[in-house]
């Protein structure tokens, strides 16, 4: 016999179902005392299991009427009692974040501020690590601290002091320690060799290789008196210890102060620019030449050029690296050698001492709050025999220059 609480599960509705019209009076439940209609005369007789199964449809109508109220209302019981476990759970929660946060600010520890703010607590482990870092970086400092020293004792300790000529330099690295480098080379008594060179790369790896370079120009430059012939003899013994794809441009000048005359060399650098006092005018100087490091000896030998010319009274040299012509201002636009040969120009009568810091203060205004791109290196020198006497071969080149 069919179960009337499964006919009335959910998803089947005794409303959907079709029903059978009753055929017989006596198969339909009436009040006591009243009167059979004619129409419920007349109808057949309904068969036993026909009423059974509308019984059974009867039974699960009026319980599926009641089970949906029965199971809101346990629903709803039992989401009450949840939601006030959960109500003493949270709140046992807040007390102990309060407490925890009290504690924690009792004892110093940042955990609570970085929760104020929506950043996590940082752990025991992220500290210890963060400690050992901030330890690194200031050890790393301060080997470039000692780096930047020993790089400032590699470059000139004072500038050569010779008669009838003025000298005068500037250096300015990106970093605390720079890939450019200039010199004063005492060749013999009447031959000085004054060299600006730019190294590819900046930082400690460009240190690295300017002091390489220096120390094996250093050893060759008092063996020629050709400015050529000892970048030759360093290009050689350079690209044997450079690293590939570093290279070295410089610019090397031999002033003979027996003849006051200038040989000059050039291994890829910028221009010299020389300021002629008899036309006034300023003239670039560039002879041929590749930078030391691309090719050990056959196209280098064959490339470089030397270039000879005398000095009159009242003239001035100015070597320079690519920091000074191409300092960008916040417009993105470079200095140039144009704005450089107007300063020469202006301030070339100045000393050289205050010729230089006058340069460097028309490029330091023209930059303005943009930063410093890369090194800075100016190295300048003036005839300027007295009035009185303007004999040849009067200037000695000191030994203690150094």
């Amino acid at each position: 016999m069919p179960n009337p609480r499964r006919s009335g599960r959910r998803g089947s509705s005794p409303s959907n179902r079709p029903r059978r019209r009753p055929s017989s009076s006596k198969d339909i439940p009436s009040k006591e005392g009243a009167a059979p209609s004619p129409s419920e005369k007349d109808a057949p007789i309904q068969p036993d299991s026909e009423r059974i199964h509308e019984g059974d449809n009867a039974d699960a109508k009026a319980s599926n009427q009641e089970e949906p109220t029965g199971r809101r209302e346990r629903s709803r019981t039992g989401r009450h009692r949840r939601l006030r476990e959960r109500g003493r759970t949270e709140t046992g929660r807040s007390k102990a974040t309060k407490k925890g946060t009290h504690r924690r600010r009792r004892g110093g520890v940042t955990g609570s501020i970085s929760r104020r703010h929506g950043r996590p607590a940082l752990t025991q482990r992220e500290n210890e690590v963060l400690g050992k870092v901030r330890e690194q970086m200031e050890a790393m400092q301060q080997d470039l601290s000692v780096a930047s020293q020993v790089q400032s004792h590699l470059l000139p300790k004072k500038i050569p002091t010779i008669t009838d000529y003025d000298l005068g330099c500037y250096y300015r690295p990106t970093h605390e320690v720079g890939g450019d480098y200039y010199d004063f080379i005492r060749i013999n008594d009447k031959r000085l060799g004054l060299i600006v060179a730019d190294v590819s790369g900046k930082g400690v790896a460009g240190s690295m290789v300017m002091s390489m370079f220096r120390s094996i120009l250093r050893l060759n430059a008092p063996e020629f008196r050709r400015a050529s012939a000892t970048l030759i003899r360093t290009n050689k013994m350079t690209c044997n210890d450079i690293k590939r794809g570093m290279f070295v441009t410089c610019f090397y000048v031999i002033l003979n102060v027996e003849k006051n005359a200038l040989r000059v060399c050039s291994a890829g650098h910028n221009p010299l620019i020389l300021w002629r006092d008899t036309n006034k005018k300023c003239h670039l100087v560039n002879p041929n030449g590749i930078a030391i490091g691309f090719d050990e000896g056959p196209v280098f030998d064959k490339t470089i050029k030397e270039q000879m010319f005398p000095l009159q009274p009242g003239d001035r040299i100015l070597l320079y690296t690519d920091g000074v012509v191409e300092a960008m201002n916040e417009e993105n636009e470079q200095f140039g050698e144009k704005r450089l040969c107007e300063l020469v120009k202006r301030h070339t009568s100045e000393s050289s001492g205050r010729f230089v810091n006058l340069i460097m203060e028309a490029v330091d205004a023209f930059t303005g709050e943009a930063p410093q791109s890369d090194d800075i290196t100016l190295v300048t020198l003036r005839y300027d025999p007295s009035p009185e006497d303007q004999t040849e071969g009067r200037g000695i080149i000191p030994k203690d220059m150094n």
